[in-house]
C-alpha cells in the first residue's frame, strides 16, 4: 500500500509540475497573462450552463459505470468503465467546450488557441498515463 501511495504521489507531483511548466511556456509564447492552474473561468451564462451540464454528465457516467460494474459480470480489466478514464474524457470535453465558447464569443483569439493547446496537452498527459501501467501496479 505504501508503494502505491508513493507512486500516486510521484505521478501527481509530476503532473502538477508539467502543467505549471506548460502554462508558463504557453503564456509567454502567446504573450498573454498567465492563467491560474486548474481554474474554470466562464465566458457567459450559456457557458456556465454548459459547464454545469458537462459536470452532471460526468457524475452520471461515474454512477452508471459503478452500477454496471457492480450489477453485471463485467471483466474487471474493462477500462472503459474506470473512473480515471471517465474523468479524463470529460476534462478534455470541458476544455473543448470552453474552446468553442471562446472562439465564438471572445475577440482575442489567443485565448481560444491557449485553451485548445491546453486540451491537447491534457490529452497527451492522459494518454501517456493511460498507456503505461506503471502507476496502476
Amino acid at each position: 500500500m505504501l508503494i502505491f501511495l508513493l507512486k500516486l504521489l510521484a505521478i501527481t507531483a509530476l503532473y502538477v509540475i508539467l502543467i505549471a511548466i506548460f502554462h508558463r511556456v504557453v503564456s509567454k509564447w502567446l504573450k498573454m497573462k498567465r492563467r491560474k492552474a486548474f481554474s474554470h473561468e466562464v465566458i457567459n451564462e450559456r457557458h456556465k450552463k454548459g459547464n454545469k451540464l458537462i459536470g452532471n454528465l460526468t457524475v452520471l457516467a461515474m454512477v452508471a459505470g459503478f452500477i454496471m460494474d457492480v450489477s453485471t459480470d463485467v471483466d474487471p480489466d474493462n477500462r472503459f468503465l474506470q473512473p480515471y478514464l471517465i474523468i479524463a474524457f470529460f476534462v478534455v470535453g470541458r476544455l473543448l467546450y470552453k474552446f468553442y465558447m471562446e472562439k465564438k464569443w471572445l475577440r482575442d483569439k489567443r485565448e481560444s488557441v491557449y485553451t485548445l493547446m491546453e486540451a491537447g496537452f491534457y490529452t497527451l498527459l492522459f494518454a501517456v498515463a493511460y498507456s503505461t501501467n506503471f502507476w496502476m501496479i
